[in-house]
């Protein structure tokens, strides 16, 4: 399953910060915690506009989508193997319980082994 994650402003900042320093596409990737070939596609959709920051509003998320950082799944995780509620979990966290419900749901048996996060995770 691959997740897609929206560019941010900061992310736009070190890619460019990188590019002048004439640093690899793969250690930018690395550094962005993004693949190879998605760090290619944003160099190439934003060509020039990429040294044009007043630009860079057309190539940031204007969605407010809350993602689920590594962290917070750990807090949650832990709260819970404890025998907290979801609702004392999902304090721990910037989600709601209903959200910590339906992340488990979606994640299945991976919430438990956190050796399967990387893929339902950002940051």
């Amino acid at each position: 399953m691959v997740i897609q994650r929206l560019w941010t402003e900061e992310e736009l900042e070190i890619l460019a910060d990188m590019r002048r320093q004439r640093i690899v596409v793969s250690k930018i990737g690395e550094r962005l915690n993004r693949s190879t070939a998605s760090v290619r596609l944003k160099l190439s959709t934003m060509g020039e506009d990429l040294w044009d920051r007043s630009r860079w509003s057309r190539y940031i998320s204007k969605r407010t989508r809350n993602y689920w950082t590594y962290e917070e799944l750990y807090d949650a995780k832990l709260i819970l193997e404890c025998g907290g509620t979801f609702a004392e979990a999902a304090k721990k966290t910037s989600h709601n319980s209903g959200s910590l419900r339906s992340k488990i749901s979606m994640m299945g048996s991976d919430f438990w082994e956190e050796r399967n996060w990387e893929m339902y995770t950002v940051g």
